[in-house]
């Protein structure tokens, strides 16, 4: 099984266990990997670089193992765009379903009693969170 083990959330990665991190984690670990994929490949550049001007041979075994590891750091990051672009893709079907179901209760109930019953689920919402009134919240954002 391919592995990754992340820095930035503290524990190795299993190539099949992308579905259980959360967005923040994806993201974390996409940008971890897209670092390693370039030192990857500016390590390997620079070694062979410098075998150039040594007129030294290149250490085959070194070479084969961090291309090896390239090629799993990039299939990693595939796989996370896949799965970061699907994310979006989600938000941006959510977005535009409470657009259309904001239009579509106001054209029903009138703009007055969906205003009354929207500062009503917002007076909730914050009573649920224990957030004071006296706390601006933007509920448009989320």
């Amino acid at each position: 099984m391919l592995t990754f083990s992340s820095k930035s959330l503290n524990r190795v990665i299993g190539f099949d266990a992308f579905s259980t991190l959360s967005l923040t984690e994806l993201r974390a670990l996409y940008a971890e990997l897209f670092i390693a994929d370039q030192s990857m490949t500016d390590s390997i550049a620079g070694v062979e670089r410098q075998a150039q001007v040594d007129g030294v041979p290149v250490d085959k075994d070194w070479i084969h193992r961090i291309r090896k590891k390239h090629r799993v750091c990039m299939a990693f990051l595939a796989q996370i765009k896949q799965l970061l672009d699907a994310a979006v893709s989600e938000s941006n079907v959510y977005l535009a379903y409470q657009k259309h179901m904001t239009a579509l209760l106001v054209e029903e109930l009138g703009s007055t009693i969906f205003k009354e019953i929207e500062d009503l689920a917002k007076e909730r919402a914050r009573a649920d969170a224990q957030v004071p009134a006296a706390l601006t919240i933007d509920f448009s954002a989320v």
